[in-house]
């Protein structure tokens, strides 16, 4: 018997198959009382999930904090990713921003931390709003997910991260705790700003002008409606060009 049907025949067939009318390999149900696979398309699954669930096992490690390391909820959220060019929908997906690390649920059956060189996206789709994160770096040190609002002469984004702060609540206990931030892509390098004073030193020569445009029109740093600051760019990608 080919090696191929043999590892087929072992993993539908497994005592560990989940106990429902089906049983369930990545990416295809098999019905129970299937008596035949096909080879072809089994080899084509098995080639896509070794590229989707390539990862380490994660564990969780910080029982008794409170608060989670996740962004947005603890549950597993339906997303998309992109993997090497190859882009997987609707997938269970969990991101912690405390080791801005990506989480997918292997059938439920484990957890593995998704390979970060090789996700080049992904996107949360939680109580209606998309929130889309790319892996964005000029280098392996400054590698990491952001969420992109904005690119143009200077690119925006936000880092969603968490700290663990310790004895927080009732000088017993650690809790997690926001920590994200914002910061501008310019000419390869990253700077991290948090308000207008901070933010307008980055435009060099333009900072004057930039100031007087966020005054007039009343923007404001906001780290959660970075989208605010959208305007502010766009003047100052028409200043460069002028």
């Amino acid at each position: 018997m080919p090696r191929l049907l043999l590892l087929l025949t072992f993993i539908i067939f497994s005592p560990e198959s989940p106990g429902t009318s089906q049983y369930y390999f990545p990416g295809v149900m098999v019905p129970e009382e299937s008596s035949t696979v096909d080879i072809t398309a089994q080899e084509d699954t098995l080639l896509t999930n070794q590229l989707l669930y390539n990862g380490r096992v994660w564990i969780g490690t910080y029982f008794g904090v409170i608060g989670t390391e996740f962004m947005l909820t603890p549950d597993w959220i339906n997303g998309d990713v992109t993997i090497n060019g190859t882009l997987f929908t609707d997938v269970p997906l969990k991101y912690d921003i405390y080791n801005d690390d990506l989480l997918i649920n292997y059938i439920n059956k484990r957890v593995l931390i998704l390979n970060r060189e090789m996700v080049e996206s992904f996107v949360l789709h939680y109580e209606g709003k998309s929130y889309t994160l790319t892996n964005h770096g000029v280098n392996q040190e400054s590698q990491a997910f952001y969420q992109l609002f904005y690119s143009g002469k200077a690119d925006l984004l936000k880092q969603w991260r968490k700290k663990r702060v310790q004895f927080a609540v009732e000088a017993r206990y650690d809790q997690f705790q926001q920590d994200s931030r914002l910061l501008l892509s310019i000419d390869g390098k990253q700077y991290e700003f948090s308000n207008i004073k901070s933010l307008c030193r980055l435009f060099g020569n333009y900072s004057g002008d930039v100031r007087s445009f966020m005054r007039k029109s009343r923007i404001k740093v906001d780290i959660d409606t970075p989208e605010g600051l959208i305007p502010v760019l766009e003047f100052y990608d028409n200043l460069i060009s002028e």
